[in-house]
């Protein structure tokens, strides 16, 4: 799928809590402490560390307790106390450029420290290792279950349609 860069959105593209703007990079997205002002006044969960969200790369989008990363795109929400805002980032955007120590337009508050807490560089495939809790998904991946559930019923549809051609291809020899 597809991600739509920082300049494709529409005109009227607004951040809760951030001056009218018109693009993500009119907002400086790119630096975390411009990450870090989406948060002032509207994040609400005290379990998880606004500071650490824009580190790696989150910015407040809302509703609740949604947030998303500037870098990958990925939307995450339904945030739970035993959540770890890494561990989060890794299990749902595994190749996120910023998390992965790939070039980005990143300006860090405290890029040492930023660089100290991220994992080295894996080039894990299948996210061995990594559980998802049932209640759980990323916010895109909703497209990608619908569209997997209609390649499955066609599937499902060519398959009994052979099953029936080959019955008749039988029965009449």
């Amino acid at each position: 799928m597809d991600f739509p860069k920082s300049n494709e959105y529409p005109e009227n593209f607004q951040i809760r809590n951030t001056v009218k703007a018109t693009n993500l990079q009119d907002l400086k997205l790119h630096r975390e402490d411009a990450r870090l002002a989406t948060y002032e006044g509207c994040w609400t969960v005290p379990f998880i560390d606004e500071n650490k969200l824009a580190m790696f790369g989150f910015y407040y989008i809302g509703p609740a307790d949604k947030v998303k990363c500037f870098f990958c795109f990925v939307e995450i929400g339904l945030w739970v106390p035993e959540d770890n805002v890494l561990t989060e980032h890794l299990r749902w955007s595994p190749y996120c450029a910023l998390i992965n120590h790939k070039q980005t337009t990143n300006v860090a508050i405290d890029a040492k420290l930023l660089k100290s807490l991220l994992p080295e560089p894996s080039f894990d495939e299948c996210g061995h290792g990594i559980q998802i809790r049932q209640s759980s998904y990323a916010e895109r991946s909703e497209l990608k279950k619908t569209y997997l559930s209609n390649i499955l019923q066609i599937i499902k549809n060519i398959s009994y349609n052979l099953l029936i051609r080959m019955k008749k291809t039988l029965t009449k020899h």
